[in-house]
């Protein structure tokens, strides 16, 4: 059994809530808005969890890598740009 409470992150402006268990009690950031139940959780099973933890490490790679070619592409874009100026520099 885990015992867990809401809790109010107030390092924000919105109101926003968490699920905390007892531990989160005392942090300067949060404060409790509930009472704490006591709650038992079922846990999935491995292969499901292993699953989706690869799911997310994917999408967390294709986001890197989709930064990454629009980085490089602004590089790119920076060295055309300053080949253009020496191009019109050095143009009779």
């Amino acid at each position: 059994m885990k015992k867990i409470a809401l809790f109010k992150d107030m390092s924000y402006s919105f109101s926003s809530e968490y699920v905390c268990e007892e531990t989160m009690e005392g942090y300067e950031k949060y404060v409790r808005v509930s009472e704490y139940v006591e709650v038992e959780f079922t846990l999935l099973p491995e292969q499901t969890v292993v699953e989706n933890e690869l799911a997310t490490l994917d999408s967390v790679e294709a986001d890197l890598r989709e930064k990454f070619r629009e980085q490089l592409g602004n590089i790119e874009s920076r060295r055309q740009n300053l080949r253009a100026l020496t191009y019109k520099a050095n143009a009779p």
